[in-house]
C-alpha cells in the first residue's frame, strides 16, 4: 500500500463515522477500532466496557477498557484522533509523538493504584476501573495491562528516499505494585504497548486473513530450544513430537494470553470442577506425573525454525503459533503455577504440526480438521469452527437480491473490507454505489449476528461480542433452518428490522452529556430483549412483535420510539440498581443480573402500564399474519426435534444433571421430550423451541449427541 492509498482510505473511513452534525466522536473510532483488534484476535471481544476520561491537561483520552475471559489481562483504550486533513498534521514519523500518550496511560495507571484518583464521583463511568486497580484482591489477578493506543494517525519513516509507512514498536515496562497475599508483599505487572492507527486499520480491513500471526522465538526471547523427535512429513504438513516444560508454558501464557488459544474452541474454561481439578491436584501433589496423566497438546504452525544440531532435531522459533487443543491443560498450569505451586518438574507432552499449504482456505480445513479428531474430551461442533458457512453464503445472495421499499439496499459483508472493495471497483460510478448502498445500510457478519441474539433471551452474550455472540447466532441459525435454502426474504427482512431496532435504540440513548447514563452497550440489548419477551404468546414461546412494519418503513414510528426511550431509562435504571458488584459492565455479561432484571417488579410495572399497552398492540401481528410469515419455520422446529431420537434426550437429560447444567426444571422438560417421541405423541411449537434452545446451548457446553 502506498501514502496516498492510505490517505484515501482515511477520508473514506473518517467520512463513514460521521454522525448527523458531521461530528466523529472519541467513542465511536473506539469501536470501530475495536471491531478490527477482534478481527485479529488482539482482542477478546469488540464490545469495550464504556469508561470515558478525559484530561486536557495530559492530552489523554481514555474510551474503555477490557478484561479478558481469565481475568489476568486488563486492556486499556486511549484514543487520539487528529482530524485536522489541511496540513498533514496527522501523519507521523516520529516515535516520541505516540510516547507521551503511552506515559500518560502509564501515569493514570500509577495514580490509581496509589488511590490517587479516589476522590473521583462513583457517578463517572471511569470509577469501576479506578476501584479495581486500587483494589488489591483485583490487582492480584491481573498480571497484565495491555494500553492501547486508537490513532487517526498515519505512520510513516521520512529516512531514506521518500516516505514509506512504519509500524512502530514499543518496550514492555514493568509497574511494581504492593499485595499483601503475593510473596514478598509484591508483584509485577508488565505494560504492553500497542499502536492502532490507520497503517493497521487498512492492513486488516483489506487482508484476506486478518489476524495478526503469532511467532514464539523459544530460542531468543525464552533461551529455550524444543528438543524433538520427527514423527512424519507429508506433502502439505510435518509433525514433530516433544515435551514442554511446565514453566515454558506459563510463561507463554504469560505473554500471549488467549491469542495462544485462537483457534482453540475451548479456549476459557472454569478451573474448578472435573478435568481441571484433578490437574491442579497432580500439579500440586505429583507433578514428577503429570506427563503421565495429562493427554498433551496439540499445536498448529505455518512455518518455524527447525535445525539439526549434535544429532538432535531442536524448534527454535514457529510462526502463526496455535494450541488448537490442551487449552484447559495450559490455563490450568499458568493460573495454578500463578497460586505460587511450583512447576519446576512438570512436563507437558506436545505433538507439533507444521502446515503447508498453499491457500488459506486449505489452511482453515486442516485446522479444523486436526481440531475435531484431537479434542476427544469435548464435543466440537461444527459451528464452532465454520468461517465460510453456506448459511452465510445465502445471506449474502439474499442481501445483494432484495431492494428495501425506499428503493436502497442493505449490504451484507461476509468477509470484512467486502464494502470498501465493492466501493473501489464497481463498475458504476462511486456515488451510484453509495447511493444503492448507503453506508449507514453495511452489516458485518458480527454485528449481524449481535442484533440477531439480542431479539431474544441471552442479551448478555451481546456484552460479550465477537466470536462467542457469533457462535451463538450461527448454532440458532442452524438449528432452525435445516437447510440453507431454507433461509427466505422474510428472514432477511427481519433481520434488518432488528438492525434498525437495535440502531435507532442507540442513537436515541444518547452519548456523552445527553445520554441517559454510561451503559449504553447493555441498556440496549437488554431493551431490545425485554420487547421480545413482553410481546410473546405464551401458548406459542414466540414473539408476536410485527418486525415487517420496521421493515417497511425502514424506522421506528414517532409514538414505539418514545416508548423505547421511556424503556430504556427504566432498563438503564434497574440495572444500575441490580448491579452485582462495583463494575456494572462486567456484570451485565453476566446471566444472573439478566435474571433480575427480566424478574424485576419496576420492569413489570413499565410494561404492564396502559400507554405502553396500548403502543405494544399496534406493533403486534394478528394470528394469521403471524402463520403465513413464520409456519415454515415453526414446521422446522417440530421436524428437527423429531430428527433427534428419544435416547438422546434421555442422555442429555442424564448428562444435565450429572454434570450441573440447566435447572432442575428443565432437566425434566428434557426427559419429557424423551417421553414424547418414544411415545409418538405430538409436540406444540413452544415445546419445540424451547427443547432447541437447550439442545444447542448442551452442544456448545460440551454434550455429545
Amino acid at each position: 500500500m502506498t501514502i496516498e492509498e492510505l490517505k484515501k482510505y482515511r477520508n473514506y473511513k473518517l467520512e463513514s463515522l460521521k454522525d448527523d452534525s458531521e461530528f466523529i466522536s472519541s467513542e465511536e473510532f473506539g469501536k470501530e477500532c475495536l471491531y478490527f483488534m477482534n478481527a485479529s484476535q488482539l482482542t477478546d471481544s469488540d464490545e469495550l466496557d464504556e469508561a470515558y476520561y478525559e484530561s486536557k491537561i495530559e492530552n489523554f483520552k481514555v474510551v474503555g477498557y477490557l478484561i479478558n475471559e481469565s481475568g489476568e489481562r486488563l486492556q486499556l483504550f486511549i484514543a487520539n484522533l487528529p482530524l485536522d486533513n489541511q496540513d498533514d498534521s496527522y501523519i507521523i514519523s516520529r516515535k516520541e509523538y505516540y510516547d507521551t500518550f503511552f506515559s500518560s496511560s502509564i501515569k493514570f495507571l500509577r495514580q490509581s493504584i496509589k488511590g490517587e484518583l479516589n476522590t473521583i464521583n462513583d457517578t463517572e463511568p471511569i470509577k469501576p476501573l479506578v476501584n479495581k486497580l486500587n483494589s488489591q484482591e483485583e490487582l492480584f489477578e491481573i498480571d497484565v495491562v495491555e494500553i492501547f493506543i486508537l490513532s487517526g494517525t498515519i505512520s510513516i519513516d521520512n529516512r531514506g528516499n521518500g516516505q514509506l509507512l512504519k509500524k512502530f514498536e514499543f518496550n514492555d515496562e514493568d509497574i511494581t505494585v504492593k499485595i499483601e497475599k503475593c510473596p514478598e508483599g509484591k508483584k509485577t505487572i508488565t505494560v504492553k504497548k500497542t499502536l492502532i492507527d490507520f497503517n493497521f486499520l487498512y492492513k486488516v480491513e483489506t487482508s484476506q486473513e486478518p489476524r495478526e500471526p503469532l511467532q514464539i522465538d523459544f530460542k531468543n526471547k525464552y533461551k529455550y530450544t524444543l528438543e524433538c523427535l520427527p514423527a512424519a512429513k507429508e506433502e502439505d504438513y510435518e509433525s514433530y513430537i516433544t515435551v514442554i516444560p511446565g514453566n515454558l508454558l506459563q510463561k507463554l501464557y504469560y505473554d500471549h494470553s488467549s491469542r495462544l488459544l485462537e483457534r482453540n474452541v475451548r479456549a476459557f474454561l472454569q478451573f474448578k470442577k472435573g478435568a481441571n481439578k484433578n490437574m491442579r491436584d497432580t500439579i500440586r501433589k505429583s507433578p514428577e506425573k503429570f506427563l503421565a496423566y495429562n493427554n498433551g497438546l496439540t499445536i498448529t504452525a505455518t512455518d518455524g525454525e527447525i535445525k539439526k544440531i549434535n544429532g538432535h532435531v531442536v524448534i527454535e522459533s514457529l510462526y502463526d503459533f496455535q494450541i488448537v487443543n490442551g487449552g484447559q491443560t495450559t490455563a490450568t498450569i499458568y493460573f495454578t503455577g500463578k497460586e505460587d505451586a511450583s512447576l519446576d518438574k512438570v512436563k507437558v507432552f506436545a505433538k507439533i504440526n507444521i502446515i503447508r499449504t498453499k491457500s488459506e482456505d486449505d489452511l482453515e480445513e486442516l485446522v479444523k480438521s486436526i481440531s475435531i479428531n484431537s479434542n476427544t474430551q469435548t464435543k466440537v461442533t461444527n459451528v464452532d469452527l465454520d468461517s465460510r458457512s453456506p448459511y452465510l453464503r445465502k445471506l449474502k445472495e439474499i442481501s445483494e437480491a432484495v431492494v428495501t421499499p425506499d428503493g436502497k439496499k442493505w449490504f451484507f459483508e461476509k468477509a470484512k473490507g467486502e464494502y470498501f472493495t465493492e466501493l473501489n471497483i464497481t463498475k458504476t460510478s462511486p456515488r451510484q454505489f453509495l447511493r444503492d448502498h448507503p453506508k449507514e445500510r453495511v452489516l458485518t457478519k458480527e454485528q449481524l449476528a449481535k442484533y440477531f441474539v439480542a431479539w431474544g433471551d441471552k442479551p448478555f452474550l451481546v456484552k460479550k461480542g465477537g466470536e462467542k455472540v457469533f457462535k451463538d447466532f450461527m448454532a440458532i441459525l442452524k438449528g432452525t433452518y435445516r437447510s440453507p435454502n431454507d433461509i427466505g426474504n422474510s428472514f432477511f427482512e427481519d433481520l434488518v428490522s432488528k438492525v434498525i431496532l437495535f440502531r435507532e435504540l442507540e442513537s436515541l440513548y444518547g452519548t456523552r452529556s445527553k445520554a441517559i447514563g454510561q451503559i449504553r452497550s447493555a441498556t440496549v440489548p437488554y431493551a431490545v430483549a425485554l420487547i421480545y419477551l413482553y410481546t410473546q404468546r405464551e401458548d406459542a414461546g414466540l414473539s408476536y412483535f410485527n418486525l415487517s412494519e420496521i421493515w417497511k418503513y425502514q424506522k421506528l414510528s414517532k409514538g414505539f420510539s418514545e416508548f423505547c426511550l421511556g424503556l430504556m431509562k427504566v432498563v438503564n435504571k434497574r440495572i444500575v440498581d441490580n448491579r452485582l458488584t462495583d463494575d456494572v459492565n462486567e456484570d451485565t455479561k453476566k446471566e444472573e443480573l439478566w435474571k433480575k432484571i427480566k424478574r424485576d417488579s419496576y420492569i413489570k410495572d413499565f410494561f404492564g402500564g396502559l400507554h405502553s399497552q396500548a403502543v405494544l398492540k399496534k406493533m403486534l401481528m394478528t394470528e394469521n399474519q403471524y402463520k403465513d410469515r413464520y409456519e415454515a419455520i415453526m414446521n422446522n422446529d417440530i421436524c428437527s426435534i423429531k430428527e433427534i431420537s428419544a435416547d438422546t434426550w434421555f442422555a442429555l437429560s442424564k448428562w444435565a444433571k450429572e454434570n450441573d447444567k440447566f435447572e432442575g426444571k428443565e432437566r425434566k422438560f428434557l426427559f419429557d421430550i424423551g417421553r414424547i417421541l418414544s411415545q409418538e405423541r405430538n409436540l406444540s411449537q413452544k415445546q419445540a423451541k424451547w427443547a432447541l434452545d437447550l439442545y444447542t446451548i448442551a452442544l456448545e457446553e460440551g454434550f455429545s449427541a
